[in-house]
């Protein structure tokens, strides 16, 4: 009879990474792409992943190399932890720094307390902050959960929403899954709904992220004060494709 497959840290990297029980192997990594579409742009990204999960802690580390309509090429790096605090509750904490091949670099912090039901399901909630090098800052929530609702599949959703300068706002929502297509062979497909509002939205790469984060929300660029900026509002739906080989 074949084992479920593990939820293993998808607050942190939104993949399965193994299809045998975490304590046996503690040490993964995967390579993989995703592709994302959104409102205002479409983005790809390739990335690899290592995880250590020692049960009572656990590391995430990851490099990937995107092409964003919006912000041309670049390059993100993420570190992320996590620590068994009482049961199944964990505070986890995740920084990715974003490096563009131009003039856009952002700091990216996420924190926050998940539950993970044994190796079947977890839930999760953040805080989260990006500033971009220069000026520019948001600050926002986000929550996530996920079940194994078959020994091969897993089912995915998440919501988020931040608030910048002069309150421009982003919101967003998705569903998904997460399909063992192979023995070492991960497909993701989700679709989602995103809204924006405010004088200027900065719309970080999705792709590659991971579990993404909202666009990052500017202030006014042209110095006219926000009661003079022409405020806008954008709302689409999105959607994201990824595939991963995992191993060992």
């Amino acid at each position: 009879m074949p084992r479920t497959v593990p939820i293993r840290d998808f607050a942190l990297c939104a993949l399965l990474l193994a299809a045998t029980p975490a304590a046996a192997d503690p040490v993964a990594g995967a390579v993989g792409y995703e592709y994302f579409r959104g409102s205002s742009a479409e983005s790809h990204a390739a990335l690899a992943l290592a995880v250590v999960d020692l049960a009572v802690v656990d590391a995430l580390a990851q490099a990937s190399r995107w092409t964003d309509e919006a912000m041309g090429q670049g390059t993100s790096l993420t570190a992320g932890a996590g620590v068994r605090l009482a049961g199944p509750l964990r505070a986890r904490g995740r920084a990715t720094r974003v490096l563009g091949d131009g003039t856009a670099h952002a700091w990216l912090l996420r924190a926050g307390p998940e539950l993970r039901f044994g190796q079947t399901a977890s839930v999760a909630g953040y805080l989260e902050r990006a500033t971009v090098d220069g000026g520019g800052s948001s600050d926002g929530f986000a929550g996530e959960a996920l079940v194994a609702v078959h020994p091969r599949l897993v089912a995915r959703a998440t919501t988020s929403f931040a608030r910048g300068e002069d309150d421009n706002t982003a919101a967003q929502t998705s569903a998904g899954v997460i399909w063992r297509a192979l023995t070492r062979l991960d497909l993701t497909a989700e679709a989602g709904w995103a809204e924006t509002r405010g004088t200027s939205v900065t719309p970080l790469p999705a792709a590659g992220s991971s579990g993404g984060f909202l666009p990052l929300l500017r202030g006014s660029q042209t110095g006219a004060p926000a009661s003079s900026a022409t405020s806008t509002r954008t709302s689409s739906p999105t959607m994201l494709l990824g595939a991963r080989v995992v191993f060992p």
